[in-house]
C-alpha cells in the first residue's frame, strides 16, 4: 500500500528572500528536533511484505504496482508495522510523521517525516535546500556533521540525499537521513530521524529505502511514474535501540 501525498495547488508570486531564509531555518530546526509531531495515529495499519522485510533483501517474488495519482506527488511505501499520525497542514506546507508500532509523538526513538511544500518556496535546486538546512542545524547543534550521499537529477527533478548527526545538548542526540526533491509544483522532503546513533546496517537499510522514494507527475512524460514495490517490511531492523547499538 502506498502513502501518496496529493498537493493542493497554491500560487506564491513573490517571496522576500529574508522570509524564505527564515522559513527554511525554522523548518530545519523542526526537522532536527521533531517538534511538529502530533499524537493521533491512524486507526488502520499500513504496509505489506517485501521479502520478509527490507533486511531480507530485494529478491524473491514481488508484485509491482502503479501509483494511482492525479498530479505531482512524492511516492513512498509505508514500512510494515508503521503508522502515520494525523497530517499537520498550513497554508504553504503539510507535514506527516510516521512512527513504528508502539511509538508516538509523545514517546519515540525514531520517526519518518514527510514534508510537502505547496510551492517551490523560491528554491532553485535541491542542493540549496541542503545548504540552508545544514547551515541552520550547524548553528543549533554543538556537535554537527553532514555528508552528501547522492546528488544528481532523478526522474527529471533536482534531487539530493544527505545524512547528518546533531547533538544540541549533552543528553540529546539526533541522527538523520534526508532526501529533498525540487518539483515543478512544490518541494518534497523526506526525513528519517533517530534519537540515537544507528548501526551501519541500519543506515544501509534506510538508504536503500530512500532509493525507492521518488517524485513523479502522471501528466508530464519527462517525470513519468513507474511501477514500484508494495510497502516494505520493517526497514529499521528493530526499534527502541539505544545510542551506539
Amino acid at each position: 500500500m502506498f502513502f501518496e501525498q496529493t498537493l493542493v495547488e497554491f500560487q506564491l508570486n513573490e517571496v522576500d528572500p529574508k522570509i524564505l531564509r527564515a522559513i527554511m531555518k525554522i523548518c530545519a530546526m523542526l526537522t532536527c528536533l521533531g517538534l511538529l509531531a502530533t499524537d493521533t495515529l491512524l486507526a488502520q495499519g499500513m504496509g505489506g511484505g517485501r521479502g520478509g522485510g527490507m533486511g531480507g533483501g530485494r529478491g524473491g517474488s514481488e508484485r509491482l504496482v502503479m501509483p494511482n495519482i492525479a498530479r505531482e506527488t512524492m511516492i513512498l511505501s509505508m514500512p510494515d508495522g508503521w503508522r502515520a499520525a494525523q497530517p499537520v497542514s498550513g497554508e504553504e506546507k503539510m507535514d506527516i510523521y510516521i512512527f513504528p508500532e508502539g511509538q508516538s509523538s509523545a514517546a519515540w526513538t525514531e520517526t519518518l517525516r514527510q514534508e510537502a511544500y505547496l510551492t517551490t518556496v523560491g528554491m532553485q535546486s535541491a542542493e540549496r535546500v541542503y545548504e540552508l538546512r545544514t547551515a541552520s542545524d550547524g548553528e543549533s547543534c554543538s556537535n554537527f556533521t553532514s555528508e552528501i550521499l547522492e546528488q544528481e537529477p532523478e526522474n527529471g527533478y533536482s534531487m539530493i540525499v544527505w545524512r547528518q548527526s546533531c547533538q544540541p545538548s549533552e543528553d540529546l542526540f539526533f541522527s538523520s537521513l534526508h532526501k529533498a526533491v525540487l518539483g515543478n509544483d512544490g518541494l518534497y522532503i523526506l526525513n528519517k530521524i533517530w534519537k540515537y546513533e544507528p548501526s551501519n546496517r541500519i543506515w544501509r537499510r534506510w538508504e536503500n529505502y530512500f532509493e525507492d522514494v521518488y517524485v513523479c507527475d502522471p501528466v508530464r512524460t519527462e517525470h513519468s511514474c513507474r511501477l514500484v514495490r508494495p510497502a516494505p517490511g520493517n526497514a529499521a531492523g528493530g526499534r527502541g535501540r539505544g545510542r551506539g547499538q
